[in-house]
C-alpha cells in the first residue's frame, strides 16, 4: 500500500518528494497501516521532507489506524525540530489517540525532556494539577526517566509562559541577546537590573519577575540597553 511519494518521504529523498508533489501526487494517501507520508517522515526524522509536506498542505493531524498523528510519533522519537515544525504548522497538541494518550504522554514515556518542555511552553495540557502531574511522572518513572519525572514535579501548575521563559533564559547570554524577541530582551534587562552583582542571574529570579510583573510591564519598560 505504499506509493512512490510515501517511499520517497520515508527514505528522505527531498528532491524526489518535491518532484512528485509538483506532479500532483496525493500528499495524504495512506499505506496499509493508515500512515501518511508525513507520519513516516516524522518517524524517520526527515526534517526537510516534513517541512516540505507541511508547506504543501499535508493534513497535519491525520491519524493512523491507532489514532496516532504525526506529532505523536515525532514526540515519541524525540525529533525536537520536527515537533517544533508541526506545532508551528498548527498541529493539535492535545489530541488523544485510541488509548487516550496525548503527544505529551508519548514524549514523557520516552523521557524526552526537551520535547516535553516545548509542548508545555506551547500550551499543552497535562501538568496543571498535582493529579495530572502524577500521571506524567509515573509514565516517565516507569521507563526510568527519573530526571524528567523530577522536572515535572517541580513545575506543577506552571503556565505556558513560565515554561517558555525558562527555556529562553537557559539559552540566553550577552552574545545571543540581540536574537531574542523585543519583549524577552526587555525582560532580561529588567532582571539584570534586579541583581547587578552577578554576571548571570538565576532563572528563578527571572521567573519571579515575570510572574509578578507580567509581560506588559516589560513592554512599557524604558531602557537604553536594547
Amino acid at each position: 500500500g505504499c506509493t512512490p511519494l510515501y517511499i520517497g518521504c520515508f527514505e528522505g529523498h527531498l528532491e524526489i518528494v518535491r518532484f512528485l508533489i509538483n506532479g500532483g501526487a496525493d500528499i495524504d494517501k495512506t499505506n496499509d497501516r493508515g500512515c501518511t507520508p508525513l507520519f513516516d517522515s516524522c518517524l524517520q526524522g526527515n526534517l526537510e521532507v516534513v517541512q516540505l509536506l507541511i508547506g504543501g498542505g499535508a493534513d497535519i493531524d491525520k491519524p493512523n489506524d491507532r489514532g496516532c498523528t504525526p506529532l505523536y510519533i515525532g514526540c515519541f522519537e524525540g525529533h525536537l525540530e520536527i515537533v517544533r515544525s508541526l506545532i508551528k504548522g498548527g498541529a493539535d497538541i492535545d489530541k488523544t489517540n485510541d488509548r487516550g494518550l496525548t503527544s505529551l504522554d508519548f514524549g514523557c514515556l520516552r523521557g524526552h525532556l526537551d520535547v516535553a518542555r516545548l509542548l508545555l511552553a506551547s500550551g499543552a495540557k497535562g501538568n496543571t494539577t498535582a493529579k495530572e502531574s502524577q500521571v506524567l511522572m509515573q509514565e516517565a518513572t516507569s521507563r526510568s526517566h527519573l530526571e524528567l519525572s523530577a522536572w515535572l514535579g517541580e513545575r506543577v501548575g506552571w503556565s505556558a509562559l513560565q515554561y517558555a521563559c525558562e527555556a529562553g533564559w537557559e539559552v540566553w547570554s550577552p552574545s545571543t541577546h540581540k536574537f531574542f524577541p523585543s519583549l524577552f530582551r526587555k525582560s532580561v534587562v529588567a532582571v539584570l537590573s534586579v541583581d547587578r552583582r552577578k554576571n548571570k542571574v538565576g532563572k528563578d529570579v527571572m521567573l519571579h519577575v515575570v510572574s509578578f510583573c507580567g509581560w506588559d510591564w516589560f513592554a512599557e519598560a524604558k531602557t537604553t540597553y536594547i
